[in-house]
Order: structure tokens, then sequence, then C-alpha cells
């Protein structure tokens, strides 16, 4: 069961991630395993898919803890979830942390790391990518307005650079971090 159902967007895959702050002014971010087949050795926030009937709160909080060991001490709230054009659902949620000994599951995470908050005001780097639509040879174009000279409206998809004491991060995850960081800076 999807849970993201407002509208007509069927996602093929939902995904949970808490964003963690410690002491009000850090964010604490993962390195990913160097092992793993999809996003290896990147910075990211602890989270991943939602399972069948779960809801995304509880799959955060599961995956974070089996990635660090630890739960969250607060949840503060959810912040809008981020929709990719790779048909992905991210339900990020803003959650307070004690900084604690954590339980690193290493077949996830090589370590984490800490990040002030207000670090993320200004991005490195800002970069808007073209989204396109590309139809296969056989796409019945007979069956549409001016066939193939149809005008497809292309998008635009935002990604974000930060660079920390030579670390990137990146991407979905930079975004997230930007994210958070305007919600903090709002309260």
């Amino acid at each position: 069961m999807l849970y993201f159902e407002n509208g007509f967007l069927e996602p093929t895959s939902e995904y949970s991630v808490i964003i963690p702050i410690i002491n009000n002014d850090y964010f604490l971010f993962e390195m990913r395993s160097k092992n793993l087949k999809i996003q290896p050795y990147e910075a990211s926030f602890p989270g991943g898919k939602i399972e069948d009937n779960e809801e995304p709160l509880k799959a955060a909080i599961r995956e974070f803890y089996e990635e660090l060991g630890v739960k969250p001490k607060k949840i503060y709230g959810k912040i809008k979830s981020l929709i990719t054009p790779f048909n992905m659902v991210i339900h990020p949620y803003i959650a307070e942390l004690e900084e604690t000994n954590f339980t690193i599951n290493k077949n996830e995470v090589e370590y984490v790391f800490k990040v002030p908050i207000d670090f993320f005001k200004t991005p490195k780097f800002t970069y808007n990518v073209d989204v396109e639509i590309k139809t296969p040879q056989n796409f019945p174009y007979h069956l549409i307005p001016n066939g193939k000279n149809y005008n497809w409206r292309k998008g635009k998809y935002k990604i974000l650079f930060y660079e920390y004491k030579n670390t990137i991060i990146w991407g979905i995850t930079a975004r997230l971090a930007y994210e958070a960081y305007l919600r903090i800076k709002r309260r």
C-alpha cells in the first residue's frame, strides 16, 4: 500500500528520513557504507524505504534505530514531502537527538558526523537541471495533437551542493538539510 495518496501520483517507492538535531546547533549525518549498491559512501540522513502497511513516521523511527541503535528523543514534526522526478517520495521528519554513543550498523553506515545547522544557509552550488520527456520509438504519436511535434512540458530539478570539511553533501540530502534549516530558522 502506498502512503502518498494526495493526487494522481503513484510512486514506485516511498522513503522516510529523520533529520536529527543535536543541541539545537547541529544536524547529524551518516556516511553511507561503501558496500551499499545504491549511493555508496554518500552523506545522508538516517532513513529508508517504507514497508507495506507502515506509516512514514514509524518507518523513519524504525530505520533510524536500525542504522544508529538509538531512538530520537523528540520528533518536532514533518517538513514537506519531496517528490523526485524518478518516482520517489521522501517523507522527512525533524527530530531531537541526544549526543550519545551510537551502535552503528556497519552494513549500512560507515560513520556519523555533525554539521552546524547554520552552515546550510547558503549552498556552495545550486544547479537546475532539465527534466524532460523521452518517448520510446513506438510511442503512438498519431493519437495526440501535433503528433511528433507535441509541445511536451519541461521541468527543472534543483540540485544543491555543500562542502563541509572535504565532505560533499549534495542532492536530496542537501535539499532536505536546506529545507530543515529554513524551517528551524522560522521557529
